[in-house]
């Protein structure tokens, strides 16, 4: 079974590859991250041209330094965007357009079972998604890294005063591009559950498409209570927060904290468990001496705040269950050889 999966996996990317939508989204997807990057690049040039002493010119750098990661999560932001439209178009056009064609009836006539062929296409999509997220990561560090490049975040004023370190920021930029794939499988999967129901492809993709965008500019704003449990919110809940954290915003902080924190254990002391005594290792008090007791760092946060995280990977987590299942259901109930 494993290797006919193997097999559908591989002739479903010769398909992708000789339509022109890819190509089409994949060009986009690149312009969304270069416009940023480039704007930036020129925006310190100019500042360059006006500097008139080694003071001005070193406090600009470290400012244009401080903003790299601003610049790429901006472009990951317009690039997700892109991507989640594009990818729930391809979705949608998946399995309605074999359908159209007849090439569905002839591969299920062959020993190939409808599982291994939902799953063929299935893993396609995850992959060229994963692909995606990653390649946009990629794309932004390397042409940040040449332009205004990357440092820790520190004030404005006193840039002596570091807020963030760079490596700590490097790790977030990481959460950030690994929880957005999440979002984006969910609006995928309803795009395949959109190409089951509706056999036409042009129909299939169109529902698809004005589902989507009707959910995102019309229902949202209409009714606002319903949007935490909307998929499309947490497409950039993480790099949005990323690009705000980068320019001085600290509130953002605490969301990649905990997703650092939901693993680590921390050592404190029960006679004063206020005050600020993180030790890694169990032993006693430095203060009292009384022994330490282990918890989880990922409770002193606030229970607001953490079910916000949680809730950000729980809500797109869900739906993608809901519609691959539901697609997977329809699919193996459809009647495709008559």
């Amino acid at each position: 079974m494993i290797k006919t999966i193997l097999r559908l996996v591989r002739v479903e990317f010769m398909k992708l590859r000789r339509q022109k939508l890819p190509y089409i989204a994949l060009a986009l997807v690149i312009l969304a991250v270069v416009l940023p990057i480039a704007g930036a690049k020129k925006t310190a040039q100019g500042d360059s041209d006006e500097r008139q002493s080694e003071d001005e010119r070193q406090s600009k750098e470290e400012k244009n330094t401080q903003n790299g990661f601003d610049v790429v999560s901006e472009g990951a932001s317009n690039a997700f965007q892109l991507a989640t439209l594009f990818m729930l178009m391809i979705a949608s056009l998946m399995f309605s357009s074999e359908l159209a064609q007849g090439t569905m009836r002839t591969c299920l006539v062959k020993p190939v079972t409808r599982t291994e062929f939902f799953l063929g296409k299935f893993l396609m999509l995850l992959l060229v998604t994963i692909g995606i997220v990653a390649f946009v990561g990629l794309l932004g560090a390397v042409l940040t890294h040449f332009t205004t490049g990357f440092g820790n975040i520190t004030d404005k004023r006193y840039t002596d005063y570091i807020y963030v370190q760079k490596a700590e920021m490097i790790t977030f930029t990481y959460y950030a591009l690994i929880l957005t794939v999440l979002p984006i499988l969910a609006v995928m999967a309803f795009g395949i559950l959109m190409s089951i129901i509706i056999e036409s492809p042009g129909a299939s993709a169109m529902a698809a498409v004005i589902l989507g965008l009707t959910v995102h500019f019309i229902v949202t704003p209409v009714l606002p209570s319903v949007e935490p449990y909307l998929p499309n919110t947490y497409l950039n809940f993480y790099t949005d927060g990323l690009g705000r954290l980068s320019q001085g915003d600290l509130t953002q902080k605490w969301k990649f904290q905990i997703i650092s924190d939901f693993s680590r254990v921390e050592y404190a002391c029960p006679e004063h468990p206020q005050e600020e005594i993180k030790i890694q290792a169990p032993g006693k008090c430095p203060v009292c001496g009384h022994k330490l007791t282990v918890r989880k760092a990922f409770y002193k946060h606030t229970p607001e705040r953490r079910a916000m995280v949680i809730q950000s990977i729980a809500i797109p987590l869900i739906y993608l269950i809901v519609f691959t299942l539901g697609a997977f259901v329809m699919f193996k109930r459809k009647d495709i050889l008559m």
